[in-house]
């Protein structure tokens, strides 16, 4: 199940790409995901969550079978998740991803 995160990292920069998403900064943990990412105003943040989140455990599914037996409900990714457009600045963002970052090169990931 290693090979998984890397998987996702490129999935999610695919997908990134693919809706014309800037990614500023990301950490991939072991039971969230970080993005720092700068989104074009025709996208709304419920589309692009909905796109990453829904489109990446496709892929990922279609993988990593094994990933059926382990999340049995069919839910990897938990329903939420935090959007800030305004009233955060950029350095403290990239600071939490950075340290986000170093916390998973001190511990094992998927």
């Amino acid at each position: 199940m290693k090979e998984i995160k890397p998987r996702l990292r490129e999935i999610l920069m695919e997908l990134c790409e693919w809706l014309d998403i800037t990614v500023i900064e990301g950490a991939i943990c072991q039971d969230h995901v970080h993005m720092y990412l700068s989104v074009p105003p025709k996208h709304s943040p419920a589309f692009v969550m909905k796109m990453l989140k829904g489109k990446s455990v496709e892929y990922l599914r279609k993988e990593f079978p094994e990933l059926g037996k382990k999340y049995w409900g069919l839910h990897i990714w938990a329903r939420g998740y935090f959007v800030s457009t305004v009233c955060i600045n950029s350095t403290v963002i990239q600071k939490s991803c950075e340290r986000a970052i170093r916390g998973t090169n001190s511990r094992r990931t998927a």
